[in-house]
């Protein structure tokens, strides 16, 4: 494919969110003239840019899914592309209270659940976590 006054391409890609970009840097790593249109000023500038940057645990991806899957795939992706790209990972991953007893008595399914996707998983004793106010019952924390 080739556009008015630029070079010719293998592939051309519509779009430089998130998704645009992977294909992009993946393309590249073969020998192709790959290209790439955004309809603004920068990458990631529409809804990519709207993500919160945090990776997900998958502490409630339910096992055997196509999301809890997606999760583990994801995180190891990320662990691999992030140095190469220079995008530093700050592993500090989520903490889950259990406020009431019926929410305490929803941790140990939780629990399981996290132990198949999150790299690490543990129940905390609420002794152990700063309390804001709240009377924590079996916190969990998981991190990527």
């Amino acid at each position: 494919m080739t556009l008015p006054g630029s070079p010719p391409v293998d592939f051309l890609i519509i779009g430089a969110g998130v998704i645009g970009c992977a294909l992009a840097r993946e393309l590249a790593r073969y020998d192709l003239r790959v290209g790439v249109l955004e309809q603004v000023h920068d990458v990631g500038d529409g809804t990519s840019k709207a993500n919160s940057g945090i990776l997900h645990t998958g502490f409630d991806a339910k096992p055997g899914t196509l999301e809890s899957r997606l999760v583990r795939e994801g995180r190891a992706l990320w662990q691999e592309a992030a140095p190469e790209l220079g995008v530093p990972i700050d592993p500090v991953g989520a903490i889950m209270l259990a406020i009431t007893d019926e929410q305490a008595g929803l941790v140990d399914g939780l629990l399981a659940t996290a132990r198949h996707a999150c790299a690490t998983i543990s129940a905390r004793s609420a002794s152990k976590l700063p309390n804001d106010g709240f009377s924590m019952i079996r916190p969990i924390s998981c991190s990527p």
